[in-house]
Protein backbone atom coordinates (compact mmCIF):
# COMPACT_ATOMS: atom_id res chain seq x y z
CA UNK A 1 0.00 0.00 0.00
CA UNK A 2 1.32 3.44 -0.88
CA UNK A 3 1.66 5.84 2.04
CA UNK A 4 0.20 9.31 1.48
CA UNK A 5 2.93 11.91 1.05
CA UNK A 6 3.49 14.15 4.03
CA UNK A 7 5.37 16.74 2.00
CA UNK A 8 3.60 20.09 1.85
CA UNK A 9 4.56 23.58 0.66
CA UNK A 10 3.31 26.96 1.86
CA UNK A 11 4.21 30.46 0.74
CA UNK A 12 6.44 32.40 3.13
CA UNK A 13 6.88 36.17 3.16
CA UNK A 14 10.44 37.32 3.87
CA UNK A 15 10.30 40.94 5.04
CA UNK A 16 13.57 42.84 5.33
CA UNK A 17 14.12 44.29 8.81
CA UNK A 18 15.56 47.79 9.28
CA UNK A 19 18.37 46.48 11.51
CA UNK A 20 19.21 43.71 9.03
CA UNK A 21 17.91 40.22 8.65
CA UNK A 22 14.39 39.10 7.83
CA UNK A 23 11.07 38.47 9.55
CA UNK A 24 9.59 35.34 7.96
CA UNK A 25 5.85 34.71 8.13
CA UNK A 26 3.49 32.07 6.72
CA UNK A 27 0.22 33.95 6.13
CA UNK A 28 -1.80 30.72 5.79
CA UNK A 29 -0.48 29.02 8.94
CA UNK A 30 -1.37 30.70 12.22
CA UNK A 31 1.60 30.76 14.58
CA UNK A 32 4.21 29.94 11.94
CA UNK A 33 6.81 32.71 11.86
CA UNK A 34 10.48 33.20 12.61
CA UNK A 35 13.27 35.68 12.02
CA UNK A 36 16.94 35.78 11.24
CA UNK A 37 19.32 38.54 12.26
CA UNK A 38 21.50 38.58 9.17
CA UNK A 39 20.97 38.51 5.41
CA UNK A 40 21.65 34.80 4.95
CA UNK A 41 18.50 33.85 3.03
CA UNK A 42 19.55 30.18 2.82
CA UNK A 43 19.64 30.04 6.62
CA UNK A 44 16.26 31.81 6.67
CA UNK A 45 14.80 29.08 4.46
CA UNK A 46 16.11 26.44 6.88
CA UNK A 47 14.58 28.28 9.83
CA UNK A 48 11.29 28.71 7.95
CA UNK A 49 11.15 25.00 7.12
CA UNK A 50 11.75 24.09 10.75
CA UNK A 51 9.08 26.38 12.18
CA UNK A 52 6.60 25.31 9.50
CA UNK A 53 7.26 21.64 10.26
CA UNK A 54 6.84 22.14 14.00
CA UNK A 55 3.60 24.10 13.67
CA UNK A 56 2.06 21.68 11.14
CA UNK A 57 3.02 18.72 13.33
CA UNK A 58 1.27 20.45 16.22
CA UNK A 59 -1.88 20.83 14.07
CA UNK A 60 -1.77 17.10 13.26
CA UNK A 61 -1.08 16.00 16.83
CA UNK A 62 -4.06 18.03 18.07
CA UNK A 63 -6.37 16.71 15.34
CA UNK A 64 -6.72 20.10 13.64
CA UNK A 65 -7.18 20.39 9.90
CA UNK A 66 -4.24 21.76 7.99
CA UNK A 67 -4.85 25.11 6.33
CA UNK A 68 -4.98 25.36 2.56
CA UNK A 69 -1.93 26.95 0.98
CA UNK A 70 -2.54 30.15 -0.96
CA UNK A 71 -1.26 30.46 -4.46
CA UNK A 72 2.02 32.32 -4.39
CA UNK A 73 0.52 34.73 -6.95
CA UNK A 74 -2.29 35.70 -4.55
CA UNK A 75 0.04 37.17 -1.97
CA UNK A 76 1.06 40.78 -2.16
CA UNK A 77 4.47 41.63 -0.94
CA UNK A 78 5.55 45.01 0.30
CA UNK A 79 8.67 46.84 -0.68
CA UNK A 80 11.77 45.20 0.81
CA UNK A 81 10.07 41.80 0.93
CA UNK A 82 9.66 38.73 -1.24
CA UNK A 83 7.49 35.61 -1.27
CA UNK A 84 8.71 32.07 -1.83
CA UNK A 85 7.40 28.54 -1.31
CA UNK A 86 8.86 26.60 1.58
CA UNK A 87 8.56 22.83 1.39
CA UNK A 88 8.49 20.60 4.44
CA UNK A 89 8.17 16.88 5.15
CA UNK A 90 5.79 16.82 8.11
CA UNK A 91 6.78 13.29 9.09
CA UNK A 92 10.19 14.61 10.16
CA UNK A 93 8.52 16.75 12.86
CA UNK A 94 5.85 14.39 14.18
CA UNK A 95 6.58 13.08 17.67
CA UNK A 96 3.81 10.89 19.01
CA UNK A 97 1.42 10.51 16.10
CA UNK A 98 1.31 7.05 14.56
CA UNK A 99 1.24 7.16 10.76
CA UNK A 100 -0.93 4.67 8.88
Amino acid sequence: MCKKSLVKAYPAVFKKEEQGGYFIDFPDVQGAYTEIHDDDVAFGIEMAEEVLGLVLADYIEHGDSLPEASSINQLRNEEDSFVMLVRVDREKYLKETKLM
